[in-house]
């Protein structure tokens, strides 16, 4: 079998210095395997850092409002079912960004909407506007997933990340190398703003190529990820993609905060049981534990 990869993206606004994040989401990964699964070796971890490009310098450390800590106790963390408020919300979110997605299509609005939306992000304003900006982003992962390419690769793509990873692998729909699990944390590609985006350039929304297995992830609570059955809000055709997809898995900040006693973020989301019990986890990437 090749040797296997976990290649990381984090998500928007500033972040601390790069070797110090990948030190964390690597040690939340571990906790995560060694809490809930028992596994307890090094793991094979890129991060895909982009911060720089946008913020002249990193966030201090002492200046860190959640640094990472590890979650107290030795017991596997625990797992949130979901509520049928989380599946009302779903289906709200879901056809309220269908309909929101296609007036805009219609009658040709984009910014003035997004602005009314309050999804005008400084990071991803300058994505979708500058394409100096964009391309240096999206050259960062390409380098990562061409250093990797014989690999059995499983990318983990949070909040803009997952923009910049699902951008980056439609660029390189016809790159014979391929990304074993997909998985998306936080992600807003069911927002209209991204989703016209991605029809303006690659003219549909459809699964890359590349990609064998796609799992998303989110917070209910979360406004800007929305926790729907993404093949049919982006227009994923059901029958191409439910063979390879799981769609809406969720995990939530009450699991977090009950795993760290602090301020959740995305690093603590990556020791969910959610992402170290499902079955990606073990078959895709436990390969990429050393011996």
């Amino acid at each position: 079998m090749s040797a296997s990869m976990v290649i990381g993206i984090h998500g928007l606004k500033n972040k601390p210095e790069k070797d110090l994040l990948a030190r964390w989401w690597a040690m939340a990964l571990q906790e995560g395997l060694l809490r809930n699964l028992g596994l307890a070796a090094p793991l094979a971890f890129e991060l895909v850092y982009w911060a720089d490009i946008q913020y002249p310098a990193p966030i201090p450390e002492a200046e860190l409002d959640n640094p990472y800590l590890a979650a107290d106790g030795q017991d596997p963390l625990l797992r949130y079912g979901g509520t049928a408020l989380d599946t009302a919300k779903a289906i709200a979110g879901k056809w309220g960004g269908r309909a929101i997605a296609k007036g805009k299509d219609l009658i040709g609005l984009d910014e003035h909407v997004d602005h009314l939306l309050g999804l005008a992000f400084d990071d991803l304003r300058d994505y979708y506007g500058k394409p100096n900006v964009r391309d240096r982003v999206r050259d960062r992962l390409t380098h990562a997933l061409h250093r990797h390419k014989n690999k059995r690769v499983c990318l983990i793509a949070h909040s803009m990340g997952s923009i910049i990873a699902y951008d980056v692998l439609r660029m390189l729909d016809q790159d014979p190398s391929e990304i074993e699990h997909f998985v998306t944390i936080g992600s807003p590609l069911g927002l209209p703003i991204v989703t016209q985006h991605a029809r303006k350039e690659f003219s549909n929304t459809l699964v890359p190529q590349q990609v064998r297995r796609w799992t998303n992830l989110a917070d209910p609570g979360d406004k800007i990820a929305l926790t729907v059955a993404w093949a049919t809000t982006i227009g994923l055709p059901l029958a191409a993609s439910e063979s390879r997809m799981t769609w809406s898995a969720t995990i939530t900040s009450t699991e977090q905060e009950n795993a760290t006693g602090t301020t959740p973020t995305a690093i603590y989301g990556l020791r969910s049981s959610r992402i170290s019990f499902a079955d990606f986890w073990v078959l895709e990437i436990g390969s990429s534990l050393a011996d």
